[in-house]
């Protein structure tokens, strides 16, 4: 199979898929620089698996270049993505407790707060029925007394008996319970102005607010979101394959994408104990030791932790390492990182696909195993190898 056929099978058979047409269009200049060539006759080398040979002309159009593997030991790097967060143990979110509406939000973000401080007024027909229901217990007390102590004159005559005194004082004693309990509820309630009152559960800074003049809320319903900016954390994604090389008190290193230039050191306080199903992620939460001027909560902010044990391999660069379909290698059989190869420079423009296990993703590219130190490994180039790789070991196009 020549290279035209190759292209025709990246654009035709694979339905022009986004790494096909990225493959086909690198690999236009080795398509035309081998055109007119005949195909490679049965057993030449270009068919042995996992090699791709070029032709001078091809080789000088594919503008590959190579760099120099080199041995070294290196501490597992996780570079993770986090937000700035106040501690989970120092938020706090301030609800209602009645249904209502929302007549005024008292605090705006950013104000610092007492406890017991006022948060949010409501309108409450809970808190009417309530104030009826304590003036009409007022006055069943006031109408219950009237009538036992007038019940206590007429027993003391004689002019009614004991069992009706006593019925009378009975009477009494269930007026007051209804008038407490209606006091209890409206005190409950704090009336203010006939409204409902959502006070400060404890000292903090208003973070957010969750509702608005005029809403409508129920017994639940989040209003007020307080914490503090004396202490914050960073709140990460950690991979699950990572998992097991950070353990609680791994120290990080915390960079702000709104505060370039500005660093900030802290340490692992937290590890989720579940993983999300969706992202393969836990939670990652890292303290910081002191808080650099102008950082907030809610800011983007990047974790670096040098994670586990130190490994000893072959770094090469990212670009280097490649993700081979199974069955194109020999030695790949499955994929994803199980099925990573670098390409190796064997010279006279053969390059052959070498499987690797990857040992610790760094800052200066990756740590394998699998390839001798000192190898010449394609670094540009290497994802339009791996589609000449995959297209030679396909089947052949139908003349």
């Amino acid at each position: 199979m020549n290279y035209r056929a190759l292209i025709c099978r990246a654009l035709i058979c694979r339905g022009l898929t986004r790494p096909a047409l990225l493959a086909s269009l690198t690999l236009l200049p080795l398509a035309i620089a081998g055109c007119g060539a005949p195909d490679a006759p049965p057993g030449d080398e270009r068919h042995e698996p996992g090699v791709v040979t070029l032709t001078t002309d091809q080789l000088r159009n594919a503008g590959l270049t190579t760099v120099e593997a080199e041995a070294v030991s290196r501490a597992s790097r996780l570079e993770l993505a986090g937000t700035v967060q106040p501690p989970d143990t120092a938020r706090m979110v301030a609800g209602s407790f009645v249904e209502g509406r929302v007549v005024r939000v008292l605090v705006v973000e950013g104000d610092r707060v007492r406890a017991g401080a006022p948060l949010v007024r409501l309108h409450s027909h809970e808190l009417a029925d309530w104030q009826r229901e304590l003036s009409a217990a007022e006055a069943q007390v006031a109408q219950a007394r009237a009538v036992a102590e007038r019940g206590e004159r007429l027993h003391a005559g004689g002019a009614i008996s004991t069992e009706e005194r006593e019925r009378r004082q009975v009477a009494l004693a269930l007026a007051e319970a209804d008038l407490r309990r209606a006091r209890e509820i409206v005190d409950h309630l704090n009336p203010d102005g006939g409204d409902v009152v959502i006070l400060a559960p404890r000292a903090g800074v208003v973070h957010q607010l969750l509702v608005s003049q005029g809403e409508t809320v129920v017994p639940g319903d989040p209003l007020v979101e307080l914490g503090t900016t004396d202490v914050l954390w960073v709140v990460a994604g950690l991979p699950e394959t990572a998992a097991a090389e950070v353990e609680v008190g791994t120290p990080a290193r915390v960079t702000f994408a709104a505060r370039p230039g500005v660093e900030a050191t802290g340490h692992v306080v937290g590890l989720g104990v579940r993983v999300d199903p969706r992202l393969r992620t836990t939670a990652l939460r890292v303290q910081l030791d002191s808080l650099p001027v102008g950082i907030r909560s809610g800011m983007l902010a990047t974790v670096a932790l040098d994670a586990g044990m130190a490994h000893t391999g072959v770094l090469v660069p990212t670009e280097a390492v490649q993700r081979a379909e199974p069955g194109t290698v020999p030695g790949v059989e499955q994929g994803g990182e199980a099925g990573t190869v670098v390409f190796v420079d064997e010279g006279d423009g053969r390059f052959r696909a070498l499987p690797v296990r990857i040992l610790a993703r760094t800052a200066d590219g990756i740590l394998v195993d699998g390839i001798p130190p000192g190898s010449r490994v394609v670094v540009t180039g290497a994802y339009t190898l791996r589609a000449v790789m995959e297209g030679f070991l396909g089947a052949e196009d139908p003349e």
